[in-house]
């Protein structure tokens, strides 16, 4: 499956949305948006609780999304149903990946630097299907349950 697979209204409330995700839906996407887009977009918007419950219903996609600059953004949260590969450095709040995740050679993957540590477990997270090889900082949660560990 692709990414760009329509989302509708009427297909969220199919899953079981609730009044709440369905308003922000179509406050967001009025003629309905393409999956990715509304995994973005909550990402954006730091509910990445709405994020999780539709990928959870949808599932992962096939695409792989690069990016080829770094990225320093401590308050950033990236959700992204399929694979990400940096080239260079990533900085972010959260990472989550319906695949892999892959920083460029030489670097590294860091999560939530900025999380005060009460805070850990939800806000500086890392999931994909197999932890990166190179996670610095972040708390790894693996893609379906199993172990999760702290990095730091």
């Amino acid at each position: 499956m692709k990414g760009t697979f329509k989302i509708t209204l009427a297909y969220l409330k199919e899953l079981g949305a609730c009044r709440e995700g369905q308003r922000e839906f179509q406050k967001a996407f009025p003629d309905g948006g393409e999956y990715q887009e509304a995994l973005d977009r909550c990402a954006e918007e730091g509910r990445l609780d709405f994020a999780g419950w539709l990928f959870s219903r949808v599932g992962p996609t096939e695409d792989v999304r690069t990016y080829s600059e770094d990225i320093a953004e401590p308050n950033k949260n990236i959700f992204f149903a399929g694979w990400i590969e940096f080239v260079g450095s990533v900085f972010a709040r959260s990472i989550k990946a319906g695949g892999s995740i892959k920083a460029g050679d030489g670097y590294c993957v860091f999560a939530g630097l900025c999380v005060p540590m009460p805070h850990w477990e939800s806000l500086a997270v890392v999931t994909a299907k197999s932890k990166p090889n190179n996670l610095v900082s972040g708390f790894w949660r693996p893609l379906g349950g199993g172990s999760n560990e702290k990095t730091i």
